[in-house]
């Protein structure tokens, strides 16, 4: 588990959420929102050059990047207390579908998820960092933020809804 700029025992090039969200934040500022789970998804508490925000992102070596119902609370919870608070939200995002495991549970999840980006949508800026190519059904989500950067071009050339900015590929 990282809750600072990330321990001996993990790689410090994973991909495990820790070490993506202790590299984005200031240094020693890192607070984990929820306990560590194997929901796929992990959200904090930090600083970027020395303001507050809340962050999240999606733990792609261990779900590829699948969403279920407990992953899409965490990241609703971190969200709305972003909101709450008046702080940016930044979220890093390897997309995909939602589980299969559990179709009905993360789908509803995702919905909420989606929802609560909406709510968010003027009241905070909501910035998503995603890493890998979107499947195109789930494209949406990182669109709903009002700045995306993408490490890639979005499936079928989607654009970003009106009013967004959408930055194209970015190499992060």
């Amino acid at each position: 588990m990282c809750t600072d700029r990330c321990s001996a025992s993990v790689d410090p090039d994973s991909r495990h959420p820790g070490v993506r969200l202790a590299r984005l934040l200031d240094f020693g500022t890192l607070r984990l929102m929820h306990e560590p789970d194997d929901s796929g998804v992990m959200a904090v508490r930090g600083q970027v050059a020395g303001q507050p925000v809340v962050a999240y992102c999606t733990d792609a070596p261990v779900t590829e990047g699948a969403l279920g119902d407990r992953g899409c609370r965490h990241i609703v919870h971190a969200i709305d207390v972003a909101v709450r608070d008046r702080v940016p939200v930044i979220g890093v995002w390897r997309s995909a579908a939602a589980r299969t495991g559990d179709p009905v549970e993360s789908t509803d999840g995702v919905e909420r998820l989606f929802s609560a980006m909406m709510r968010a949508s003027g009241l905070v800026p909501h910035i998503v960092v995603d890493t890998e190519e979107a499947y195109p059904q789930t494209c949406l989500g990182p669109l709903l933020a009002e700045l995306v950067a993408q490490q890639h071009q979005i499936p079928g050339g989607a654009a970003a809804p009106a009013g967004r900015g959408h930055h194209g590929a970015i190499p992060l």
